[in-house]
């Protein structure tokens, strides 16, 4: 059984990844965090799409091209 400490701090990691899928600066910081443990960048966006679905009932990005435009212009900022 998950300490009443244990459960606070499992609500707090799920709100930052919320706070985080949320923006579109943090959906890429996200992406860039996450990239590292898939074997391709379109799984990595894929996940991270299906978790903002999974909480907001809809997907951040209508595809892989919409999200790469955004995360390209994004990084020449």
């Amino acid at each position: 059984m998950k300490s009443h400490s244990d459960k606070q701090k499992e609500l707090q990691r799920e709100n930052e990844l919320l706070k985080k899928l949320a923006t579109t600066k943090g959906f890429i910081t996200l992406y860039y965090q996450y990239l590292p443990k898939f074997k391709h960048s379109h799984e990595c966006f894929t996940h991270l799409n299906n978790l903002h679905y999974k909480y907001f009932g809809e997907d951040k990005y209508s595809s892989w091209d919409s999200f790469r435009q955004i995360k390209n212009k994004s990084f020449r900022k």
